[in-house]
């Protein structure tokens, strides 16, 4: 730590904290660089010292060296010239240091340049509260000190923070509760709330932002300006190593009761309804659970740990839940989850497309203000196979729910931001999956594809023939027999009316059926027979010629619907459209939907497991 000598003006390098003598400390608005008076400025001869004593942050300086030698001080820190900034050691040093210093200060000095001495406390000729109250660095140098004198630009003392009368103006102005500002604990104000101090306030640069918070959640990290909005994720996840308890790490956003982009009617999901396009929605993507800056958490100052916490990661009946672990650039943890079949729109730019997606609803173990054990949640979109990513909003739910989930087992949840979904020339995407009569799905790879995406991409090798996928469907309201259906899409040779274009696809139906014990039978994956029909196990491919299909067209380019309309099945559709990837683009690819509609209600098929006899003997 160098310290500046208020008589002789001398800076001297002090390296062990008990050789720190009593000090007094600045704290200031910075200027342009080249009107502040830097270490390197302070060491300029006697003799061209003129130049230095002309900046406008010289001035500064020599009101806290006098108000010091007033105070009976001897020596002051001041940021400007008691770092030099040319060495990245001592700045990291310093920036990690700061908080301490602040702290170990006699008393601190906070200049505000831009009040009048005329004018009423701490606002400004323009009527508005000073600067000082909206920069990231002051809110440290506003807590950390036992005391502090507030000074107007012509270094007359405004007040002191000690002074209760001001010290309520103070936490008015800065939302902090007041004990926080007579140096109560920080570890009794959450994540949230300390967070939410800083919402409001910026930094010329964007890492500062980030180190700017690093002493007033008793962290300590390297600095590495160029990282921008890093440093600030970098913050979080060191909080989250040091506090894990803590989730209200995760409670930012904009509180609502139930999420803006959930979808409710069914249609969307399973019908035929177009999902209207949100362009705020299509501008940002499922991100992961940490935010991206303190403004994030502008509401999120009544949100702290609940008594549970700790209960939940050490004394629950089953096993003891694992701390939330960091893995790339994602968050894995276990939380209760709300249950039930709830779907999101997913808004893709290019191309621009809205999809059902399934949403979940994971509840952090916070509580919300006075709100009598409310249910805080973050809701979370399936972006990819066990892949998750949050959206800007937090929930705020009855605390009903709250009690029904809090006994539910845990459930590992692991979200980060989303991938693009890279969607080439050739390639299928599923936006309608008909998930609601799903009993899984699984690829049958020949030479044209090679993959499929948990958002409904299949990947497919372009030129190439063959079938593409199998989705397999169980019959609405059967919930015993097993008996389902499935849709098989391959791919023909490329379509007459655009040589160069992909082929065109073929939609086939295949009656299926399904066992719980994964058809552990003596004839175990036989065709079964029910209804005049023959059933094959999904469990068993079948050959790809269309001699067991029991309907299958081949669909027209640009878009065409396959309609299936026969009891004991569904009604089925099966929507097509080929698309440019981008508009103007002569690469192609083609949109999907599955829609399965129910029949009036029926008897319910017999299980292969409850007749008489086993699927191979029929």
């Amino acid at each position: 730590m160098r310290l500046l000598n208020v008589h002789s003006g001398a800076i001297k390098m002090i390296m062990a904290d008990k050789d720190i003598p009593p000090y007094a400390i600045l704290s200031h608005m910075w200027g342009s660089d080249d009107d502040e008076v830097s270490y390197e400025d302070w060491q300029t001869p006697p003799e061209s010292f003129t130049a230095v004593e002309s900046k406008a942050g010289y001035q500064k300086i020599q009101y806290c060296r006098k108000q010091a030698i007033a105070d009976g001080i001897d020596w002051i820190w001041v940021d400007t010239c008691c770092i030099d900034k040319k060495s990245s050691a001592e700045l990291s040093e310093a920036i990690n240091s700061m908080f301490r210093w602040y702290q170990g200060a006699q008393i601190c000095y906070a200049y505000l340049s831009d009040v009048p001495t005329n004018h009423d406390h701490f606002q400004t000729a323009q009527g508005y509260q000073s600067r000082w109250f909206s920069r990231g660095w002051t809110l440290q140098e506003l807590i950390a000190p036992k005391d502090i004198v507030f000074y107007s630009s012509s270094w007359k003392q405004i007040g002191t923070k000690s002074d209760s009368s001001l010290r309520a103006l103070l936490s008015h102005i800065t939302a902090i509760e007041p004990k926080y500002l007579c140096g109560a604990d920080l570890d009794e104000a959450s994540v949230a709330k300390r967070m939410s101090w800083a919402a409001k306030r910026n930094t010329s640069r964007t890492e500062d932002m980030a180190y700017c918070l690093m002493g007033i959640f008793d962290i300590n990290m390297p600095l590495l300006y160029g990282e921008g909005i890093k440093a600030f994720r970098r913050l979080q996840e060191e909080i989250l190593k040091s506090n894990p308890y803590d989730l209200s790490l995760f409670a930012w956003g904009k509180i609502v009761s139930s999420p803006s982009f959930q979808l409710v009617d069914r249609e969307y999901l399973d019908g035929e309804k177009p999902i209207p396009w949100d362009a705020e929605a299509a501008s940002t993507s499922p991100q992961s659970l940490l935010a991206e800056s303190p403004s994030d958490f502008k509401e999120s100052a009544d949100f702290a740990p609940s008594l549970e916490s700790r209960y939940f990661y050490f004394h629950t009946k089953d096993s003891a839940a694992a701390f939330p672990t960091i893995i790339g650039k994602g968050i894995r943890l276990e939380l209760g989850q709300i249950e039930g079949e709830h779907v999101a729109a997913y808004h893709l730019s290019k191309p621009r497309i809205v999809q059902p997606v399934p949403l979940v609803f994971a509840l952090l173990l916070c509580d919300y203000k006075d709100s009598g054990g409310a249910a805080v949640a973050i809701p979370l979109l399936q972006w990819g196979s066990r892949l998750h990513g949050r959206t800007r909003e937090i929930i705020v739910l009855d605390k009903a729910v709250r009690a029904s989930v809090a006994d539910q087992t845990k459930k590992s949840i692991h979200a980060e931001p989303a991938k693009p979904l890279g969607i080439e020339h050739g390639d299928l995407l599923i936006r309608r999956f008909g998930r609601a009569f799903q009993l899984g799905s699984t690829t049958k790879p020949s030479t044209g594809v090679f993959s499929l995406s948990a958002r409904g991409l299949v990947k497919t090798i372009k030129g190439k023939k063959g079938r593409l996928i199998n989705y397999n469907f169980r019959l609405p309201g059967d919930t015993k027999s097993g008996l389902g259906f499935a849709i098989i899409l391959s791919r023909g040779g490329p379509g007459s009316d655009n040589p160069a274009s992909i082929g065109r696809l073929n939609v086939s139906m295949l009656p299926r059926y399904s066992l719980d014990d994964r058809c552990r039978l003596p004839d175990a994956c036989n065709p079964y027979e029910a209804h005049g029909l023959k059933w094959y196990c999904t469990h068993k491919a079948v050959g790809e010629g269309s001699s067991h299909h029991y309907s299958s067209r081949m669909i027209k380019v640009p878009e065409d619907t396959w309609e299936f309309d026969k009891a004991p099945f569904p009604t089925i559709k099966v929507r097509v459209t080929r698309m440019p990837i981008e508009e103007g683009s002569q690469e192609f690819f083609d949109l999907v939907d599955f829609i399965i509609l129910r029949r009036s209600r029926q008897t319910e098929p017999q299980s292969p497991r409850e007749s008489q006899q086993s699927p191979g003997s029929r």
